[in-house]
């Protein structure tokens, strides 16, 4: 890559990446003895850039919050581990000399374990609603008809914004000393406290743990352009997601809305695959079709010029001959007229009508795969 391509916000993100990869948190601390100073650099046509302090310490703590997060995705514990991350930090900044820069620094750590916070909140929603809405969201991209029911995103968000939050507090006035363990039960003894009505939007904090562990792990619904590899990937994730579902300690009322939600899934994803397995189909066989219709007529026109050649020769026997092979080009080419208009007509008819691909009997084969129990 050319450096001198390198923008002053490229140049400015890859100076702050650089920074962080050789730095300790007290080096930051040390960058941080007066809030005036900053990191400087210059750039390839000698601009000076300065990037704070402040901005280079915060965001090393959100990257370390944000991958103790990611970090307990698949078991479930990524609030524990973005509070136990945090306390570790915490300490760090507390072993700077300076109790100015101590301060300021805490403060800014509570700040970003808020944004992670909600960032925690966002991207879990928009799992959520991935899965739950999947069925939903997938048929209303293709134009084909969807299920009145569906997963409340925003009521799901509130409540779960409601749930992580009620412990940033407890989090934030912990004493240093505390151990992990009893970290740990205090967040988990107030979040189990939480009330639950038993709806997917509402469920508790417990819940949505184990609920989320089994997302991360369930299969991926990708597309494929055969019959057979549509069905086998149905049976697949269906047989995957059972497994993970079934050996869970969710409730039942839970455990049933996510068979239910599978089922739905699979038959979303069975029907648009189909139907783009079809239009494929249609595409490539007009495409044959019109590629063979225009070699065929190149061949009638080229006979064309032959007989009016003969015509002025005046060979009688030779015009005969053409023309005869003409008249069979030309039936072919109407042929193919015929099959270009019935394909045509029958890719526009789906195209306008996605749903009927349910009467197909490309849909009732992979239909086999998620109706078998």
């Amino acid at each position: 890559m050319n450096i001198n391509n390198i923008s002053r916000a490229n140049f400015q993100n890859n100076f702050i990446e650089i920074n962080l990869k050789h730095s300790s948190m007290k080096s930051i601390g040390a960058q941080s003895h007066s809030s005036m100073e900053n990191v400087s650099a210059k750039s390839n046509n000698g601009d000076n850039l300065e990037i704070s302090s402040t901005a280079v310490s915060k965001y090393e703590f959100s990257n370390r919050l944000k991958e103790a997060f990611k970090n307990g995705k698949e078991d479930g514990k990524f609030i524990e581990n973005v509070a136990n991350e945090y306390m570790k930090i915490k300490q760090e900044i507390k072993g700077e000399n300076c109790s100015e820069i101590t301060k300021e620094n805490i403060n800014m750590l509570d700040e970003t374990l808020k944004d992670v916070i909600d960032y925690g909140v966002e991207e879990i929603s928009n799992k959520f609603d991935a899965f739950f809405n999947y069925s939903s969201n997938m048929l209303s991209v293709y134009g084909m008809k969807t299920d009145e029911e569906t997963f409340d995103k925003e009521e799901f968000k509130k409540n779960l914004d409601s749930l992580m939050n009620s412990v940033v507090d407890t989090i934030k006035s912990s004493p240093d000393n505390i151990k992990k363990e009893d970290l740990n039960e205090k967040i988990n003894s107030i979040l189990s406290s939480k009330e639950n009505n038993g709806s997917l939007e509402k469920m508790g904090f417990e819940d949505i743990k184990k609920v989320d562990s089994i997302l991360s792990k369930l299969p991926r619904l990708s597309f494929s352009d055969s019959i057979d590899g549509i069905k086998d990937i149905i049976k697949n994730y269906r047989k995957g997601a059972d497994k993970l579902i079934d050996s869970s300690d969710l409730s039942d009322n839970i455990k049933e809305n996510l068979k239910k939600s599978v089922r739905k899934n699979v038959r979303a994803y069975g029907k648009v695959s189909t139907y783009k397995h079809v239009m494929n189909n249609y595409k490539d066989e007009l495409e044959k079709l019109m590629s063979l219709y225009a070699s065929l007529s190149s061949q009638y026109d080229s006979l064309e010029k032959d007989i009016k050649k003969c015509m002025k020769e005046n060979n009688l026997k030779m015009i005969k001959s053409l023309l005869k092979m003409q008249m069979n080009l030309q039936k072919e080419m109407n042929n193919l007229k015929i099959r270009i208009d019935k394909e045509g007509k029958e890719k526009d008819s789906l195209e306008n009508n996605p749903d009927s691909i349910e009467g197909t009997e490309e849909f009732k084969k992979v239909s086999e795969a998620f109706n078998e129990e």
